[in-house]
C-alpha cells in the first residue's frame, strides 16, 4: 500500500514538473514577441510597407500570447499573423542586386530564428522572408537620396501612451531595440551583445511601478549603445536623483573633481569653499568610483573620457541637500572632509549673470611664444581665416584649437591652405534600407558637386610649417570631423585627450511615448581603415591638464615646445 501511494505522488510530482518545464515563462513570450515583431516590421513583404499598424500589431500580440503559456500554442499565433497578410511563398527576391553590391555584413545576427523553440513551420516562413526581403524602399525606416541618412518619421507617438501600461512600456523597449538590431550601423562596436541587452531589460519594463521607474530604464536602455551622441535626460531621471546641486561648477581634471567657478559666492562661502579647490572623494569613495556607481548605468558615452565630459557637471547633484567630500585646498596645503550644502535653486551672483548673458569673448587668434599663429576655431569665420591666411608663412608653427564646438568653420576651409592637393580624408560606414547590412566607404551623395570626404585643391603654396592640433573630449561630433580633416596635412601634429568618439551625423528615434533619442547614424574611419566611432581622434601626444594649476595650458605648452624643435 505505502508502495503504491509513493509511486503515485512520485508520478504526480513528474507529470508536474513535465507540465511546468512545458509552461512559458512571461519573460520568454515578450523576448519572442520583440523579436519576430520587429523581424515582421522590416522584413514581411507586407507589414515593412506600412499597411499594417506596427503598434497596434504589437499591442495584438501581447493579448494574445497573455492568454497561452505552451511554445506550440505561441508558434500558432506568430504563424496566423504571418499568413494573414497574404502568401510569403510568392515574394521573390527583387534586392539581389543590391545586397550582392553591399559589402558590410557583421552587424547581421539572425541566428535566434533557429536557435528558439519555435516550430519548423514558423522557423521556415522566417528564414524565407530573411532571405527574400524585397522592400528596399522600405516605410519604417527610410533613407535619403540626398544625404543617406535614415529617418524613422513614420513611427508614431501613442497619443493615449499610459506608463502604468505593462504592453504600452514593452512597446517602447520593443521599438528601440528593433531599431538598434537593424539600422545602428555602429552595433558591432557596443560592449555587450545587443541580443543580451533585450533579455536584461524585459523583465525590468515589464515591472516597473512609476513613471519615474520607467524613465529611469529608458535612460538605462540607451546607454547600452556607447554613444556620446545618445545624451538622453528624462524628467523622472532628473528628479529622482538631482533635485540639489552645488553653488559652483566643476571639471573633471585627472580623476579629480575641480571647483572651476563660483556661481554664489556667498553659498560657496558657506562651506569655504574656493575657486580651485579639489575634491578627491564624496561620500568616501574616489570620485571615479562613486560617480561610476551611482550614474555609470544612466548616460550613454562612446569612451571613459567623453563619460568624464559629462558627468563633471552632474557629479554632486543629489536628491539630498547634502553630501559629504574629502578635498585639497591648495590655498592652505592640505586635505579637509566636509559636508557641503546643496541648494534646489539659488540666485545666480551678478557679475556671473552678465558674464553668462554676454558670453565669453574668444579671441579668434592671436600670436604666441612669438613663432606661432594660434587660431580659435570655436569662434572663427572663414572669412576671417582667409584674411590672417596671408599671415601664416611669417609663422613656424599653427596651432588650431578644437577643444572647443566649432560653429562658423568647415574642414574643407582649412585644407585649401594647409594641403598640397585634394585627398580623401574620411571612409564612411552608411547604414542602408536593407536591416542589418551596411555599405563601407561608399560615395558621398552629390560627390560631383562637392564631396564631403576630400577637402584640399592642388597648391603648391601651402602652409609648409608645423600644423598643430589641440584636442579633448569637448571634441565631437562635426568637431572631431573637422579634425581628421586637419590631421590629414602634410606637417601635422594632434596634442591633447581622447575625444568624445561620435563623428557623424545624428539620427533621431522617435518613442512612441513622445521622447526622442538620438545615435550617431554612420560610422567614421580613417583613409587606412582606422575606425574613429568610439576611439576618438588619433593623438600623437596625449597631455593632461592639471588640476594643481588649471589656468595653465599645458596642451598648448607642448604644442609650442613641438614647434620650437621643428625649426
Amino acid at each position: 500500500m505505502k508502495k503504491k501511494l509513493f509511486l503515485s505522488l512520485f508520478s504526480l510530482l513528474c507529470l508536474h514538473k513535465i507540465v511546468a518545464q512545458n509552461n512559458l515563462e512571461e519573460e520568454t513570450k515578450v523576448q519572442q514577441l520583440c523579436l519576430v515583431w520587429g523581424f515582421l516590421k522590416y522584413h514581411h513583404p507586407e507589414i515593412s510597407k506600412g499597411k499594417v499598424d506596427v503598434d497596434e500589431l504589437f499591442l495584438k500580440l501581447y493579448n494574445q500570447l497573455n492568454l497561452v503559456d505552451k511554445q506550440e500554442e505561441v508558434n500558432t499565433i506568430f504563424l496566423n499573423i504571418i499568413n494573414s497578410y497574404g502568401d510569403i511563398s510568392n515574394n521573390t527576391n527583387n534586392n539581389s542586386s543590391e545586397r550582392d553590391r553591399l559589402n558590410f555584413f557583421e552587424n547581421e545576427d539572425y541566428n535566434w530564428i533557429e536557435n528558439l523553440n519555435f516550430n519548423k513551420e514558423l522557423t521556415n516562413k522566417l528564414l524565407l522572408m530573411k532571405n527574400n526581403y524585397s522592400n528596399p524602399k522600405g516605410y519604417y525606416a527610410s533613407q535619403s537620396k540626398l544625404s543617406k541618412i535614415l529617418n524613422f518619421d513614420n513611427e508614431k507617438i501613442i497619443e493615449d501612451f499610459d506608463f502604468n501600461s505593462t504592453p504600452h512600456r514593452l512597446l517602447s523597449l520593443a521599438r528601440f531595440w528593433n531599431i538598434i538590431n537593424y539600422y545602428n550601423v555602429n552595433k558591432f562596436l557596443f560592449d555587450d551583445d545587443w541580443n543580451n541587452v533585450l533579455n536584461k531589460f524585459i523583465k525590468p519594463f515589464m515591472d516597473a511601478k512609476s513613471k519615474v521607474d520607467y524613465d529611469i530604464l529608458k535612460a538605462k536602455l540607451v546607454s547600452n549603445i556607447d554613444d556620446s551622441h545618445a545624451f538622453y535626460f528624462p524628467q523622472g531621471l532628473y528628479d529622482s536623483l538631482f533635485n540639489y546641486k552645488p553653488p559652483f561648477g566643476t571639471r573633471i581634471i585627472n580623476d579629480t573633481l575641480l571647483i572651476s567657478n563660483l556661481y554664489n559666492k556667498d553659498l560657496s562661502s558657506k562651506d569655504s569653499l574656493r575657486g580651485g579647490d579639489i575634491i578627491t572623494h564624496i561620500d568616501g569613495k574616489p570620485i571615479n568610483e562613486y560617480m561610476e556607481n551611482k550614474f555609470g548605468s544612466f548616460f550613454s558615452a562612446s569612451n571613459k573620457d567623453s563619460w568624464n565630459r559629462i558627468h563633471q557637471y552632474y557629479a554632486l547633484y543629489n536628491s539630498t541637500d547634502e553630501v559629504n567630500v574629502t578635498y585639497y585646498s591648495p590655498m592652505e596645503n592640505k586635505h579637509l572632509k566636509k559636508t557641503i550644502h546643496l541648494y534646489e535653486s539659488y540666485d545666480l551672483d551678478k557679475q556671473v549673470k552678465r558674464s553668462l548673458d554676454k558670453g565669453n569673448e574668444i579671441n579668434t587668434s592671436k600670436e604666441v611664444g612669438g613663432t606661432s599663429l594660434y587660431i580659435n576655431l570655436e569662434a572663427i569665420t572663414n572669412k576671417e581665416l582667409k584674411k590672417i591666411s596671408k599671415t601664416f608663412d611669417k609663422y613656424n608653427g599653427l596651432i588650431f584649437d578644437l577643444r572647443n564646438y566649432p560653429k562658423s568653420i568647415a574642414g574643407s576651409d582649412i585644407a585649401k591652405y594647409i594641403y598640397p592637393e585634394r585627398k580623401e580624408f574620411i571612409k564612411v560606414l552608411f547604414p542602408t534600407n536593407i536591416p542589418s547590412i551596411g555599405d563601407y566607404n561608399a560615395d558621398a551623395p552629390l560627390k560631383l558637386i562637392a564631396d564631403p570626404f576630400k577637402a584640399g585643391k592642388k597648391n603648391n603654396n601651402y602652409y609648409k610649417g608645423k600644423v598643430i592640433l589641440l584636442v579633448n573630449n569637448s571634441t565631437i561630433s562635426k568637431a572631431e570631423y573637422i579634425g581628421m580633416a586637419i590631421q590629414s596635412a602634410p606637417n601635422s601634429v594632434t596634442i591633447g585627450e581622447t575625444t568624445a568618439g561620435a563623428v557623424m551625423n545624428i539620427i533621431t528615434i522617435p518613442l512612441p511615448d513622445g521622447d526622442n533619442v538620438n545615435f550617431t547614424g554612420m560610422t567614421a574611419y580613417y583613409p587606412n581603415g582606422k575606425v574613429v566611432q568610439r576611439k576618438g581622434l588619433k593623438i600623437d601626444y596625449i597631455v593632461h591638464q592639471s588640476a594643481l594649476h588649471p589656468d595653465q595650458d599645458l596642451q598648448l605648452e607642448k604644442a609650442l615646445e613641438i614647434i620650437n624643435k621643428s625649426k
